[in-house]
């Protein structure tokens, strides 16, 4: 994958997993029924954990120093799915933090857990 050619990608791996963990203390779990893979379940929880957008989220996280800065995402080929809107709800309410992901046709606005899209993705 391109991501490890990035200097942090091991830090960021690293924070990533860590917020899976506290996640999942919040009953959040992996919805490997949005991973089209024909793989295991265990594998298919280590592939959905590191999807690019989880990644991108977290080194916003990492980098962007004010939580009044919003953590902009841009999709160039596929809409979100489930388990990435979920995450993006998730990250929005845990961290307070503003996260916009732009994909083809329209945008996901995450605030305070919420998106208004209306769960249309």
């Amino acid at each position: 994958m391109c991501e490890k050619n990035h200097p942090q990608i091991y830090g960021i791996y690293a924070k990533l997993d860590n917020l899976v963990q506290e996640l999942t203390k919040l009953d959040n779990k992996v919805d490997t029924n949005h991973d089209l893979h024909d793989a295991e379940e265990s594998r298919k929880q280590i592939h959905m954990r590191h999807y690019s957008e989880k990644l991108a989220v977290r080194f916003g996280l990492m980098c962007l120093p004010s939580s009044d800065i919003p953590i902009r995402i841009r999709k160039k080929k596929l809409r979100i799915c489930g388990d990435r809107h979920t995450f993006m709800k998730l990250q929005s309410g845990f961290t307070s933090r503003e996260i916009i992901v732009r994909e083809t046709d329209h945008f996901h606005c995450f605030r305070d857990g919420f998106c208004p899209c209306g769960e249309f993705w």
